[in-house]
């Protein structure tokens, strides 16, 4: 990458940042391309260059922070040896990595027409949970940590469930 590309990419990512933290604090509807731009140290014309309109600008903020909630959540590291560890791990992650996605958090408390635009995606994170969940738990049960006769598929819907409960509940989703 050349400078020039470099210092574009750096007042991309100076406008996503500008646009992440106004989004979350005063909402989609208050948010104005001005204060963004203002924000970020660049013309608004500059943010028009990378997006098309608002929507676009608000969507790539929140597909960014979807995208890092991923990546976190991917590397959550194992505990050798230590199912009951990795379970807590999992368990807790979500609460920790959603603390720092102030868009997606304004999102899933209201930005219902937006919301339903990410189901599917969510619904994909929600199964891929899931298997990580019942994974973790068929590893327990063969290193002798869980239960044989543990049902992995309804366990692992329970878990799941209780810690979206008590996720919407700390975020007031």
């Amino acid at each position: 990458m050349n400078k020039r590309q470099q210092q574009s990419e750096i007042r991309h990512q100076r406008i996503l940042q500008a646009a992440s933290h106004r989004f979350a604090r005063f909402g989609y509807q208050s948010a104005s391309m001005d204060d963004i731009a203002r924000d970020a140290g660049v013309s608004k014309g500059l943010i028009y260059c990378f997006y098309k309109n608002k929507q676009a600008l608000y969507e790539a903020t929140l597909r960014r922070e979807l995208s890092q909630w991923l990546e976190e959540s991917a590397h959550i590291a194992p505990h050798k040896d230590d199912p009951m560890a990795d379970l807590q791990s999992l368990i807790c992650a979500p609460f920790d990595i959603l603390r720092n996605k102030s868009v997606l958090q304004t999102l899933l408390t209201g930005d219902t027409e937006t919301l339903t635009r990410y189901q599917p995606l969510f619904r994909r994170l929600r199964r891929r949970w899931r298997n990580r969940i019942m994974a973790i738990l068929r590893d327990g049960i063969a290193h002798n940590v869980f239960d044989r006769e543990m049902d992995t598929v309804h366990t692992a819907g329970i878990i799941y469930t209780l810690q979206r409960s008590y996720t919407n509940s700390i975020f007031k989703l």
